[in-house]
């Protein structure tokens, strides 16, 4: 199910700054963002179009999450 997601590349998770759209899979777009991301030690966020955070990469780990298990 093609769904639209926001990738956010942030210096931490208190964070604002504008994302780049991508429409496709959530593993998709986990995909792309570990795949496109600019800086070491930087934390990737998912949100959908409505801001709700779905995903977010772990710095330290390198593995994603749900935000909301937490």
């Amino acid at each position: 199910m093609k769904t639209t997601y926001i990738i956010h590349e942030l210096q931490n998770l208190n964070s604002v700054r504008e994302g780049t759209r991508f429409e496709g899979t959530l593993r998709a777009a986990k995909a792309k963002a570990s795949i496109e991301q600019m800086w070491q030690g930087t934390v990737l966020k998912i949100t959908t179009e409505n801001g709700i955070t779905v995903a977010v990469k772990d710095s330290n780990t390198g593995k994603w999450y749900d935000p909301s298990e937490y």
